[in-house]
């Protein structure tokens, strides 16, 4: 809480922690004793706000003399020191605080009823409602997804809902995951239908032979991103053997100009690119259109270079974009976004509370305002990546399906006026140090903690100089500093047994066939890093099947917050990067 102190005549406010015992209300400034007295001889007078940031004042008296004058950042943390204050100096049983359900509740809370420190952020109009619909829609996906007996099968529908919504425009899961990605979203609506072609046209067949693949072997291909062989003519396949067969659809020659017999006349000749190598590699694919191109150079007018930078670049654009109709993999997208519908389902019942959402929207329009102010270097790059909470990730998705009204709201964030895109594939290969630049900058705008799941010195700090350490301690020592535990997010890096959390009917329904072999159950709350890994369900039957499914993020599906895996192997987490026209997106899992 923040307390009224005097200092050389100057009266100034700062934060200080207030640890109250049977025998003693003390305040302190870290580990020094600032004030004490018996809670006996302490009474209280609560005031009348002091201005906008100061709505909660409370004096603490000494045998009637003015101790110490306090600020609650709530009227709830408010009268619940009063209330354990009359316990203590009234030698009475503290009140209980075991229910878990209003534990998590009450952070939502505090939130509503704090008053913002910092810069005042813009409104993004998200209703409650936006976001309990897009909820529902997430809980219909869990249920289909769990009738399921496969894996395999759960592949086969979503390259069905791929291509109903590529032929069509079907309102389906995959119409969903289009909007979470409104870049693309807003570039694919430039092509015409007629020339998208659906991924389950593309991976069902091999692309040596052109013989029907079975759906097992296209998802080890395609989703799991293992190498397989076609059962056909026993050629190996990868995810980027059908990248080949992208570039020779939209580029299947080079037509080389020559001199003719007359200065004014030119002759031409098709050079073919070569086939599809053998061991199903762009490389090998690659290094064969070179030879090709070094090949035909004497017939060129401007010479080969020019033609081989071209086809470099050409490749590289191919080689970071995704096969079928559009610049993302839907299906893919599909199965990262499963993965965070199943972490947020079986505590359905906490996130319709309209509390809890309501302290969402705050705290997603905090992180974008964030998002859309950080500093770039010299090459237009954002020099900090910041990786956002569950709860932030929640209404971040429901906002994007607007789509019109979620690109006017992130043009008002950025001074290029650009789309802040949720890329939930790119890789975050530190995402312990993204995590620490987050909380530290977080804590510094707007003087609040960003969650209870503690950040790494060591990771932000990285490779500093030991005088950059010493000077930088001081900003995490004030920054990078955990809530107490009395004003933590309740549920955050916590683990409870099934039984604890009797409101989750998805919980105890994930875990009744294993009753007997409990293990500990983390919960998605308020303030719940993206990258924990440790609340999936363990025993729920869409956990198990992708864990049979051999989908790489479940190698270690009980590991600690900052070591769970995600998609494709890489860690969870976010970054955001910076497109060629102006887009900053987002990733995350």
């Amino acid at each position: 809480m923040d307390v009224k102190e005097t200092k050389w005549l100057l009266a100034s406010w700062v934060s200080r922690q207030i640890v109250l015992t049977a025998q003693a209300l003390q305040v302190f400034d870290g580990d020094k004793l600032q004030w004490a007295c018996k809670p006996t001889a302490c009474t209280t007078r609560i005031l009348d706000a002091l201005d906008t940031t100061r709505r909660f004042p409370l004096e603490l008296c000494e045998h009637g003399k003015t101790g110490v004058l306090i600020n609650a950042p709530t009227a709830s943390a408010r009268d619940e020191l009063l209330e354990y204050l009359y316990a203590a100096s009234n030698s009475v049983a503290w009140p209980s605080r075991v229910d878990h359900w209003t534990r998590f509740l009450s952070v939502a809370r505090r939130i509503n009823e704090s008053h913002p420190i910092g810069p005042t952020v813009p409104k993004c109009n998200v209703s409650i409602g936006l976001v309990q619909r897009h909820l529902e829609d997430m809980v219909d996906v869990y249920n289909v997804s769990g009738a399921f007996t496969d894996m395999v099968d759960v592949y086969s529908y979503f390259l069905e809902q791929e291509r109903l919504y590529v032929a069509g425009g079907a309102i389906n899961f995959a119409h969903t995951v289009h909007r979470l990605h409104p870049v693309d979203l807003f570039a694919s609506k430039k092509q015409p239908p007629s020339t998208l072609t659906p991924l389950v046209d593309i991976v069902s067949t091999c692309a040596h032979c052109k013989a029907p693949l079975p759906p097992a072997v296209s998802f080890q291909m395609h989703i799991a991103m293992q190498p397989v062989t076609c059962p056909a003519c026993d050629c190996p396949l990868l995810y980027e053997t059908y990248k080949i067969l992208g570039f020779l659809a939209a580029y299947p020659g080079v037509l080389a100009r020559f001199p003719g017999v007359t200065a004014s006349r030119y002759g031409a000749r098709l050079h073919t690119y070569p086939g599809v190598p053998r061991d199903g590699r762009f490389a090998t694919f690659f290094a064969a259109l070179l030879d090709m191109v070094l090949g035909c150079e004497h017939t060129l007018e401007l010479g080969a270079p020019s033609l081989r930078t071209s086809l470099r670049k050409l490749a590289d654009t191919i080689g970071q974009e995704a096969i079928g109709a559009y610049t993302i993999d839907l299906v893919q997208g599909m199965f990262r976004q499963l993965d965070f519908i199943n972490k947020m389902v079986p505590h359905a019942e906490y996130w319709r509370h309209p509390q809890v959402l309501a302290a969402a929207i705050v705290r997603y329009e905090q992180f974008m305002y964030l998002l859309g102010r950080r500093t770039r270097n010299e090459r237009g790059h954002f020099l900090t990546t910041l990786v956002p909470t569950v709860d932030i990730a929640l209404v971040w998705h429901a906002h994007q399906t607007t789509e019109r009204a979620y690109r006017n709201y992130c043009r008002s964030l950025t001074k290029p006026k650009c789309i802040l895109d949720d890329d939930d594939a790119t890789r975050c290969d530190d995402v312990a140090k993204r995590y620490a630049d987050t909380y530290v900058l977080w804590s510094h705008t707007f003087r609040t903690p960003y969650s209870s799941c503690p950040p790494s010195w060591e990771a932000w700090i990285g490779t500093k100089d030991p005088v950059s350490r010493l000077v930088l301690r001081k900003k995490w020592t004030t920054y990078g500093a955990l809530p107490s535990k009395d004003n933590r997010f309740f549920g955050v890096h916590e683990s409870f047994t099934v039984d604890a959390l009797s409101y989750a009917h998805g919980v105890a329904q994930a875990n009744a066939t294993h009753a007997l072999d409990p293990m500990p159950v983390y919960v998605t709350v308020i303030g719940t890093p993206v990258f924990d890994a440790r609340v999936r369900m363990p025993f729920s039957h869409q956990t198990l099947l992708m864990f049979d499914g051999g989908l790489p993020y479940y190698h270690l599906p009980h590991a600690g917050a900052n070591v769970g895996y995600g998609y494709f192997g890489q860690l969870q987490g976010g970054g955001a990067v910076v497109h060629d026209a102006g887009t900053a997106s987002f990733g995350y899992l």
